[in-house]
């Protein structure tokens, strides 16, 4: 029974081979999992698939793939994992490793997914804990939270990478750079030079030693749509942190963010031997922000707020080395920040930043669409899952604040 159950099945003509994984049996579960996805990607590893998983079922992992290595799985192929509620995550006490390896010229998307309790170890490999993207990522309706990593709590994205997130949570997971680069950090997603979309979701609690808290950005794009960032911790730009890259926000709330020295909301930086920082805030807020400086935005390049709040943060709503016009109350001006960044920076690789600044990918597809609203039932419920272990019931009040 369990064998006819993973037997893969094609679903139509030149479609896409669809398997199904158990929960439990010889072919379910974890180990289950890692061998449909190396089925489906094939002797060659770039095959595609469909994997269908239990619903409300943990996938639990004890050791990573290969023995010794720093992931449970990798993606070099064209793979799409559907859950209904399931959870994919390393045993607590299991040997430190993370969750997803998507490589360049590969492609994850998840369905109705949480993925949880990445930890790599530190390293060239260390970046990403629940999830390393080198090629395209997208998630639909799911979760990345509790993870940790050298930098990418969360997500990494790689330069030249893609990562898009519909309806979807990054919540709860935290990075512990091992030396200060500007634009470094990212405790829910750290990306150096790729390009991420967010669209319909929620960037929570998320907490870094060093800058971007919620997201951080260099040299690549991030595009906001209908999100909301909130709750989230760093150094640096509590919210989100863009060092000579570009940001772009619609219809978004960054807001309730501590950063512990400048850009409670917002630090737009420069990286040392980068190029201009360019934010763009349009229809947004910025409100109930802190920091020693910069309580709304921190800005030491160019911000533009259209129709946009910056309100009700501590000790002031924008401050910097360059002003940000439009932004309420008085402008505290900074004559030395650029040069203190510049003595902390570090490198990254031979010192610059990449050539993936960013290339098309900007959500083009999902501009103005409210899609949190669409399947409230993937992300609101509490449904249990079969290790024991339960949904979180806060999910769907945490989204209506990305409405």
């Amino acid at each position: 029974m369990a064998a006819a159950a993973l037997a893969a099945t094609p679903t139509a003509a030149h479609a896409e081979t669809t398997t199904f994984v158990p929960c439990t049996g010889a072919n379910g579960g974890a180990q289950g999992l890692r061998r449909a996805i190396e089925t489906a990607q094939g002797p060659q590893g770039a095959g595609s698939g469909i994997i269908e998983l239990a619903a409300g079922c943990a996938y639990v992992f004890d050791t990573p793939s290969p023995a010794g290595g720093n992931r449970a799985l990798t993606i070099t192929g064209r793979i799409l994992i559907s859950g209904k509620g399931s959870i994919i995550t390393r045993r607590a006490d299991a040997p430190r490793f993370g969750i997803f390896s998507v490589r360049q010229n590969a492609s994850l998307t998840l369905v109705g997914v949480t993925v949880s309790g990445g930890s790599p170890r530190s390293g060239p490999d260390g970046a990403g804990g629940g999830i390393a993207n080198a090629g395209t990522l997208i998630l639909k309706y799911s979760e990345v939270t509790g993870n940790r990593a050298d930098s990418g709590g969360g997500i990494s994205a790689e330069s030249g990478s893609l990562t898009q997130l519909y309806s979807s949570i990054v919540k709860g997971n935290r990075s512990t750079p091992a030396s200060r680069v500007v634009g470094v950090g990212g405790g829910g997603i750290g990306s150096v030079g790729g390009t991420v979309s967010v669209v319909g979701s929620l960037i929570a609690d998320n907490t870094t030693t060093a800058d971007g808290g919620g997201i951080s950005n260099l040299g690549g794009t991030v595009v906001l749509i209908h999100s909301t960032v909130a709750g989230n911790r760093a150094a640096n730009g509590g919210g989100v942190t863009n060092a000579s890259g570009t940001l772009q926000t619609r219809k978004t709330k960054i807001v309730h963010n501590v950063a512990t020295r400048d850009g409670g909301g917002l630090a737009n930086l420069i990286f040392p031997t980068g190029g201009p920082s360019d934010a763009e805030l349009r229809d947004s807020l910025v409100a109930g922000n802190n920091a020693d400086r910069g309580g709304g935005i921190w800005n030491e390049s160019s911000v533009n707020l259209v129709n946009t709040r910056v309100v009700d943060n501590e000790p002031d709503n924008c401050a910097g080395t360059s002003p940000v016009p439009g932004c309420p109350g008085d402008f505290t001006a900074s004559a030395n920040a650029a040069q203190l960044n510049a003595a902390e920076a570090g490198t990254v690789g031979a010192g610059t930043v990449g050539a993936g600044t960013a290339t098309s990918g900007t959500a083009a597809d999902a501009t103005g669409t409210r899609l949190v609203s669409r399947r409230p039932d993937r992300l609101g419920s509490s449904r249990p899952v079969r290790d024991g272990s339960s949904r979180s019931p806060q999910r769907q009040d945490l989204l209506r604040g990305a409405r």
